[in-house]
């Protein structure tokens, strides 16, 4: 977190207990995502369907919509808010590719 810069971008998960705290260490502009209120992307309607493959609606400033991922376990649903943000933050189109506008900002693992 210590290493992005002001002109980044923190994605954080509202709903993780340890996560918000990465906020305050952070320079970088702060996206919340996750079923909590007052969150940019929010997860609504979340229901698991058959096979255990869940649904929701994502709600951001722009509107709404359904979706059904076709991954298993109701913990993807927090997975798939991450890249709604991601792609919302960035003002990305379906016809844009994501890859071109991301940056690594740092390689390996730290402990």
């Amino acid at each position: 977190m210590e290493a992005l810069t002001p002109n980044g971008y923190a994605l954080l998960n509202a709903d993780g207990p340890y996560v918000m705290g990465m906020a305050e260490r952070t320079k970088a502009r702060t996206v919340l995502y996750g079923r909590s209120p007052g969150t940019s992307v929010r997860a609504k309607e979340v229901c698991l369907g058959e096979q255990g493959r869940p649904a929701f609606a994502p709600v951001t400033s722009s509107g709404r919509a359904r979706v059904a991922l076709d991954l298993i376990g109701e913990h993807q649903v927090a997975n798939a808010l991450g890249a709604a943000a991601a792609t919302a933050t960035l003002e990305l189109s379906i016809e844009d590719r994501p890859t071109s506008k991301l940056q690594v900002i740092g390689a390996g693992v730290s402990r």
